[in-house]
């Protein structure tokens, strides 16, 4: 990007207004020695992990809505960018967001340019892999990392460069990683669990008839509990309520 586009886009950005909802931390005195080590810095504010695909920004990021609001009204580019953080549940949301922090703690400690980090080559995704992830985090981890990364470039309208190189840098990281990066596998659930835990439930008692419904049908229906359990906030069109539709 030129010199003059740079300047022309940011004096757009003085006056624009993005009303895009965040859940702000509150840092208790004292604490600070326990945040990750992150150079200060405007693009990135103190939010949640689940908020910093809408609110960790790159020069790239500003440019585009920059853009885009020569056409559009502020508050449908921000609607946009909202929309799409929520297709992702917040639980893995916060997720992705650890992505995002490790690849700007990484950046930041090799003095990366802001214009480099979005979009992002693939050689420095495929560095950041192996630098990060080789013979430290589990397979799962790094894939996740990459996902909350290339989120990010969507929100922000950025191509995303991950190819056949980070491919590779993935195998070969998954390959090394320790033992220790990936958590033994649990016992399985029996017929003898579920009939021990019915014979020290009430079901006359509201509480204990819900944990054997979802019970049982997390077993009958091989579910995860988090199908079938409100994990964060009631959600009516995929949770079930005394409301719900019954046979």
């Amino acid at each position: 990007m030129s010199p003059s586009g740079s300047a022309s886009c940011n004096d757009g950005l003085t006056q624009l207004a993005w009303p895009l909802p965040s859940r702000r931390i509150v840092v208790p005195h004292g604490s600070s020695s326990r945040l990750p080590l992150l150079k200060p810095n405007l693009l990135r504010p103190h939010v949640s992990a689940a908020d910093r695909c809408l609110h960790w920004m790159t020069p790239f990021g500003l440019c585009h809505m920059h853009h885009l609001s020569l056409h559009l009204p502020n508050s449908l580019i921000a609607r946009e960018r909202v929309v799409l953080a929520r297709a992702i549940k917040p639980k893995t949301l916060s997720n992705y967001g650890a992505g995002i922090l490790r690849f700007t703690q990484y950046c930041d400690a090799l003095d990366i340019p802001e214009h480099l980090r979005m979009p992002s080559p693939e050689w420095l995704l495929s560095n950041f892999i192996i630098t990060r992830g080789a013979s430290a985090v589990a397979a799962g981890t790094l894939k996740t990392w990459l996902l909350g990364l290339e989120l990010w470039h969507i929100i922000n309208g950025a191509p995303w460069h991950a190819g056949s190189l980070v491919k590779h840098a993935l195998q070969g990281s998954w390959s090394s990683a320790p033992h220790s990066s990936t958590r033994p596998k649990c016992p399985p659930v029996m017929l003898m669990h579920l009939t021990a835990l019915r014979q020290h439930l009430n079901l006359n008692d509201t509480f204990d008839a819900a944990v054997w419904a979802t019970t049982t049908v997390t077993f009958w229906c091989q579910c995860r509990l988090a199908e079938v359990c409100v994990d964060g906030l009631f959600d009516p069109s995929i949770h079930a309520s005394w409301s719900s539709p019954r046979s």
